[in-house]
């Protein structure tokens, strides 16, 4: 059969054929470059996907910008709002604020930074803005 031939009776073939269905939209991809982020945490801050560099926090969630200090608690001046921890960085002095939570080893809140004594070993939460911000305070058996 001749090329114009074969060509004709596709055309024509093509042409009695039922048009398909409309395909369905592709749905929208996911920001993150098609990653699955879970929403942003006030501040715009986005949950860490990826394990923590340091052990997770008991009560906050951390974010890409929250820091992790272990150590030993030098000092605490509750008034001023301050503790200072002897980390393997040197001395640290962590402003807390009164809405910081102390816990416990065993998951149970011990309540603000009156509950902190001196030569216990805790690891501060914190975020660096304008010095140490402490976001939680576990206290470490």
């Amino acid at each position: 059969m001749p090329f114009a031939a074969l060509a004709s009776r596709l055309l024509l073939a093509a042409a009695a054929a039922p048009a398909p269905a409309p395909a369905a939209a592709p749905a929208p991809a996911a920001p993150g470059g098609g990653f699955d982020l879970p929403p942003p945490l006030p501040g715009g801050d986005f949950a860490l996907p990826v394990p923590l560099p340091f052990p997770p926090p008991r009560l906050i969630l951390a974010t890409d910008k929250t820091r992790c200090d272990a150590g030993v608690v030098l000092s605490v001046d509750e008034p001023g709002g301050k503790a200072v921890v002897s980390t393997r960085a040197g001395n640290v002095t962590f402003k807390v604020a009164p809405d910081v939570q102390i816990v416990a080893a065993d998951g149970r809140l011990l309540g603000g930074l009156a509950k902190l004594r001196a030569a216990v070993r805790v690891r501060v939460y914190f975020l660096v803005e304008d010095g140490a911000k402490t976001l939680e305070i576990d206290l470490e058996n």
